[in-house]
């Protein structure tokens, strides 16, 4: 069967609001939570996956990532680079990262 422009499936791109609702409840946390200026780990991780999820799927940049969890432009760096690197060697952390998407 051939697709034609007006029968082929359209894919919809999560919106950003969708991607934070489903990783809070997934932690079991709040949008406000992971905002708080507190390095515990259960609002740490959450944080650190909205941020790689929302730089490499939505394409935000850096400062504007920053503004949104009240952070520098350099921590956004290193929870992107944390969370590539769990990736890597971790498959179970990759499928987790990977169903938000």
């Amino acid at each position: 069967m051939k697709l034609s422009y007006w029968t082929a499936p359209i894919l919809v791109k999560r919106t950003f609001g969708k991607t934070i609702e489903d990783v809070c409840k997934h932690f079991n946390v709040t949008e406000e939570d992971i905002k708080l200026n507190c390095r515990k780990r259960i609002y740490n991780e959450p944080r650190s996956i909205i941020a790689y999820l929302l730089r490499v799927e939505h394409q935000w940049t850096l400062e504007k990532i920053g503004k949104y969890f009240n952070r520098t432009h350099a921590t956004i760096i290193h929870h992107n680079n944390r969370v590539a690197g769990f990736m890597e060697v971790d498959k179970e952390y990759n499928q987790l990262v990977n169903s938000f998407k």
